[in-house]
């Protein structure tokens, strides 16, 4: 009978309370950068036309300028180099 008298105390683990936070941006907010994006692809196309595409176009038709300018004669002196 002694061992029923004999009390035993059990060990509990100790209570653990963990709170979790959500928190929403109201929709995911991606939208304005991909219309970034886009804007920015189609500039930069645009700009790379201009830049590649419109310089051939201007141009001009061949034309018959024919300028003449007198070349002033300039005379030098005979000069030879010197042996070593």
């Amino acid at each position: 009978m002694e061992d029923r008298e004999r009390i035993v105390e059990v060990e509990r683990e100790p209570t653990v309370e963990r709170h979790t936070t959500v928190v929403t941006t109201g929709g995911g907010g991606g939208g304005g950068t991909a219309i970034v994006a886009v804007l920015l692809v189609i500039v930069a196309l645009v700009v790379l036309y201009f830049v590649f595409m419109s310089g051939g176009s201007d141009t001009p038709d061949p034309t018959d300028i024919d300028i003449k300018v007198d070349a002033p004669n300039v005379e030098l002196p005979d000069v030879t180099p010197a042996k070593e």
